[in-house]
């Protein structure tokens, strides 16, 4: 971030930091993080909204009992020969080592957890295409450190929200087809038979 004194400042304001885990912050969140720079650089125009999911936490921290987040967001749009592609990763904050789109979901799953509408100001056409599915063979995955076995061509269509609802939770179809909603506790609970 020596790109800017300016920059440099703004990232250590209070509402730019969120407790994090050191395995997961020096882990695959820096993997991210570096991925995000590089893609920034190589596309023409990216939007990047990152953050803390605060509806799940782990616990608080120190004398004013700040919340530990559970899950962090990435959400990224990027805007190139007029066409919009999109991605959102949610990964825990824990040691993880796991390839980065092990993480992928749907942004419409990120807004459903969040609360969220990352791009309101999208045509609906565009924002429900974007939103509704998993397409990473857009992005070059390259350049991670993070172990990766993806080609340019591959579709991820997994982690999307099921057209049901479970006891008042949004049903999501994990990556090998079974069904799972997020707790109160943040926690994955997977539906037997389903």
């Amino acid at each position: 971030m020596s790109f800017s004194e300016t920059a440099m400042k703004e990232c250590f304001y209070l509402s730019n930091i969120s407790p994090q885990l050191p395995g997961f912050n020096r882990g695959i969140w820096k993997s991210l993080e570096e991925l995000v720079r590089e893609w920034a650089i190589e596309y023409n125009q990216l939007y990047v909204v990152t953050g803390p999911v605060l509806k799940y936490i782990s616990g608080t921290i120190g004398e004013d009992k700040v919340s530990v987040p559970k899950y962090f967001y990435k959400v990224l749009l990027k805007y190139d020969n007029k066409n919009f592609t999109a991605l959102a990763f949610l990964i825990p904050n824990e040691k993880c080592n796991n390839s980065l789109q092990n993480y992928l979901v749907t942004i419409d799953s990120v807004e459903h957890i969040t609360g969220i509408d990352f791009f309101p100001s999208l045509p609906d056409s565009i924002e429900n295409r974007i939103e509704s599915k998993v397409e990473a063979g857009n992005w070059d995955f390259s350049k991670t450190s993070i172990t990766v076995n993806q080609k340019k061509t591959d579709k991820f269509d997994y982690d999307k929200p099921a057209n049901e609802k479970y006891k008042g939770y949004q049903v999501f179809i994990g990556q090998k087809g079974g069904k799972y909603y997020i707790n109160d506790k943040g926690n994955k609970v997977y539906l037997k038979g389903k």
